[in-house]
């Protein structure tokens, strides 16, 4: 619970805030939990560089801006798509032996058949 002298003053501060009350307590809890992690005491102080949401750090190191963008249809038949991709590799490897392939993708023989089987592989 937070004292209510802090309370008030977080309010003062986000007054003005752009989002709804949940997004002003998440960030709010994220402030408190980034300053907890910047301090080696018992004591917190919330600090303004505690309430930056820089996100240019994530985003842009994980999907290189070179890479080709397949063109999907829609999830399910990319699902269907990588799926079907997966399995044929595994039969391959495994010399068509079904249960080794479905030891491999770990699932059990009957749904690998099944799941073949509506992706017309069988």
């Amino acid at each position: 619970m937070i004292p209510c002298a802090i309370a008030s003053a977080i309010i003062r501060v986000f007054y003005s805030w752009p989002g709804n009350v949940r997004e002003l307590e998440h960030a709010i809890h994220r402030a408190i939990v980034l300053a907890r992690a910047s301090s080696s005491r018992g004591d917190i102080i919330l600090q303004p560089q505690h309430f930056t949401f820089d996100n240019t750090n994530h985003s842009s190191s994980v999907i290189p801006k070179d890479m080709p963008v397949p063109i999907i249809k829609n999830l399910r038949d990319a699902t269907e798509d990588f799926q079907r991709k997966i399995i044929t590799q595994s039969l391959e490897q495994n010399h068509f032996n079904w249960s080794a392939s479905a030891r491999e993708l770990e699932i059990d023989t009957a749904n690998l058949h099944r799941l073949a089987k509506r992706l017309i592989l069988k």
